[in-house]
């Protein structure tokens, strides 16, 4: 697949179409972008990989580990390429924090502990084009996007999860829909502890939560015998923008990274935009030469961790890879 950059002056062909088929079947289109609510994610990704697309799908990649697994196998059977959208470890300073962990900067790393929090909920108040979130049967919560996104930029920087449990609580069971007035109930869970271990032994935990009065952020603290990282933003970390300090050696104080240099394409995007632009990078070299070493996540990858999330439950679960 060759995806080339448009001039921003350049008009860009619009399709018209109002079915996935004839969209999926044009022979113009390289790859197709399913960036809908989670429970049409399956049938649009079967429409185009079946067409001989391959497809970026936006996180949650399904509903459920099962749905995943039959959306991965298509994908396998159809020999296509897919996608997820877990952009979070494509954020400059993930990557940057990737490779200092690499070269050995931490030592060997004992520990990751993180903690993302949204004001998403507070005083039971939640805008009306959220209220499809409150159907665990829809797939999106704050388990399987917020702590999932999370979860993702932990495995990539201190390698996959060997063990894990969770205790999900819906600390929020009454919410007021606005402007609409409706009342609701909600059984999805709005916070989330998780623990876990890797292969090579490093202790995580996690904590997600909605409905945070004030100073919403998240953070993620890496230790190692040598030192310490802390990577920290006002936003998911998928969205960005993500400040990094480093403390290594004899220097014990925190000191501000500076941030990564970003080309020039990159400088009238959100955060959140150059996450996703470095992914779908990661997944096509966009100026057509061969494409670098993979670092997306494709359907495996997502299949993998629905697996983790859908056992997060309160039971220790194990063989998650």
């Amino acid at each position: 697949m060759n995806l080339k950059l448009r001039p921003k002056s350049a008009a860009i062909p619009r399709c018209g179409c109002l079915d996935v088929g004839p969209l999926a079947a044009d022979r113009d289109i390289d790859l197709v972008i399913v960036a809908v609510k989670v429970p049409h994610h399956a049938d649009l990704l079967a429409a185009a990989v079946e067409s001989g697309k391959d497809v970026y799908c936006e996180w949650p990649f399904a509903r459920t580990s099962q749905e995943a697994e039959a959306m991965a196998a298509l994908a396998q059977t159809a020999g296509r390429r897919v996608v997820a959208g877990l952009q979070g470890r494509f954020a400059p300073q993930v990557v940057r924090a990737r490779d200092l962990i690499t070269a050995g900067q931490l030592g060997r790393l004992t520990s990751v502990t993180a903690y993302t929090a949204l004001h998403y909920g507070y005083g039971g108040m939640l805008p009306d084009e959220q209220r499809w979130t409150l159907d665990p049967g829809n797939g999106a919560s704050m388990r399987t996007v917020v702590a999932a996104h999370v979860i993702d930029v932990i495995t990539g920087l201190a390698g996959p999860i060997a063990t894990a449990t969770g205790l999900l609580t819906t600390q929020h069971p009454s919410l007021r829909l606005t402007p609409s007035g409706d009342t609701i109930h909600a059984t999805t869970p709005d916070h989330v502890l998780i623990t876990a271990t890797t292969n090579s032994g490093v202790l995580v935990t996690l904590t997600a939560l909605s409905g945070k009065a004030a100073d919403a952020r998240t953070v993620i603290e890496i230790e190692g015998t040598r030192g310490t990282l802390r990577l920290s933003s006002p936003l998911p970390v998928q969205l960005g923008p993500i400040h990094a300090e480093l403390a290594t050696g004899e220097h014990l104080q925190l000191t501000t990274l500076p941030a990564p240099a970003v080309p020039p394409w990159a400088h009238d995007l959100s955060p959140a935009a150059v996450n996703v632009a470095y992914l779908l990078r990661s997944f096509t070299d966009l100026a057509g030469n061969p494409a670098p070493a993979r670092m997306y996540a494709d359907a495996r990858d997502a299949l993998a961790l629905h697996r983790l999330l859908d056992n997060i439950s309160g039971t220790p679960t194990t063989g998650l890879t």
